[in-house]
């Protein structure tokens, strides 16, 4: 199996406790999303891969943490597969109705961060669109670079960074409209 291929002996054992840990879940969540048990297969396949060959960037200090960032990984697999099947290059997404022209520098963002609190965050994250909210808990919680983000879930590095200003915009425009910041 794809545990034999990886070098250290550490790296090993922590795939296959992810592993044992979470492919149900990986499984579940692909299932969720293709309705089909052969593509949600392939697209286990597809995360595990992933997840294996950045192994190093995954702590699992935070078990909710790392269990999204996997469920995380799979929904863009699952996402990428559903793209090759329908045989579209591009989904067109819906785009937010952020204002663009104006967005929040990254020192602007964390001051505004530093004074909310956790909770208040977390809120307004919870009415936003995943992809922002997947980019941003990895970049600001996890500490991860936007060339690792783009690595795990097979994105352009472009599309990274663009979803995290997009995604800081719009969390302060959210946090504007519940009186705070």
């Amino acid at each position: 199996m794809f545990f034999m291929v990886l070098g250290e002996e550490s790296s090993r054992e922590k795939c296959k406790r992810l592993y044992m840990q979470y492919h149900r879940d990986i499984f579940e969540k692909a299932f969720s999303l293709l309705h089909d048990h052969y593509d949600a297969e392939d697209a286990a396949q597809e995360a595990w891969t992933a997840i294996f060959k950045n192994i190093h960037m995954l702590s699992e200090d935070d078990p909710h943490t790392l269990k999204a960032t996997l469920l995380t990984v799979v929904k863009y697999k699952a996402i990428d597969l559903f793209r090759k099947r329908c045989k579209t290059s591009e989904m067109h997404e819906p785009i937010e109705t952020a204002d663009w022209d104006h967005p929040v520098s990254d020192s602007v963002f964390s001051e505004i961060c530093e004074n909310e609190s956790v909770e208040v965050l977390f809120s307004c994250m919870k009415e936003m669109d995943e992809k922002y909210t997947d980019v941003l808990r990895l970049y600001y919680l996890q500490g991860h670079t936007t060339r690792e983000i783009a690595k795990l879930f097979s994105l352009n590095v472009k599309t990274v960074e663009t979803r995290l200003a997009r995604g800081r915009t719009i969390l302060c425009q959210k946090l504007k409209e519940k009186g705070y910041a």
